[in-house]
């Protein structure tokens, strides 16, 4: 280990190195000597949690997630950073999602759309947004899905041949759908 990796930042970096290559348990470790080594409650100390929040959710760890992520979004709070807070919240969205706390998942996602939406990030909004609309989809709520979809298709500042024939067709179906 290098002399620049036993600082926060080095830590953290060796960490999303080792995440980028897919070696999650040391990518874990790493990350968590990172967290530990930033003040609590600062930006890097948040942004370290979320990204060992996501290492977590990726070894299937959901307490570990739930507890990282959780910690990230209030700690962004209290920064006042409503970008931040909206990512984790999005990120705990996925980990409920993936065990199946449909509801809760839900609600993070809904929350972390708003936060997004206040903070002007419509490409993140977009993506939280499509994630919600996949759950709804998997959820049998085809009006709220579609509507999601187009919602976050609308967000995006380029769209593809395919996004606006996509979105063409989910405004056709709504609209026919409401009429």
């Amino acid at each position: 280990m290098g002399v620049n990796e036993v600082t926060p930042d080095g830590l953290r970096a060796a960490g999303l190195r080792l995440f980028r290559q897919r070696q999650y348990a040391a990518a874990a470790e790493q990350l968590r000597a990172a967290a530990a080594a930033y003040a609590a409650d600062s930006a890097d100390w948040c942004e370290t949690l979320n990204d060992l929040g996501v290492v977590y959710r990726l070894q299937r760890n959901g307490s570990a997630a739930i507890a990282a992520l959780e910690d990230a979004a209030a700690g962004f709070a209290r920064l006042g950073d409503g970008a931040g807070q909206g990512v984790a919240l999005a990120n705990l969205g996925d980990v409920y999602a993936g065990i199946k706390q449909q509801e809760q998942a839900a609600i993070n996602y809904s929350e972390a759309s708003a936060l997004l939406a206040r903070a002007g990030d419509r490409e993140r909004q977009s993506r939280v947004l499509w994630a919600l609309s996949l759950h709804h989809v998997r959820r049998g709520r085809w009006l709220s899905a579609m509507t999601l979809m187009e919602q976050s298709l609308s967000l995006r500042p380029r769209l593809g041949v395919g996004g606006w024939l996509l979105r063409a067709l989910l405004r056709l179906a709504l609209g026919m759908w409401s009429g």
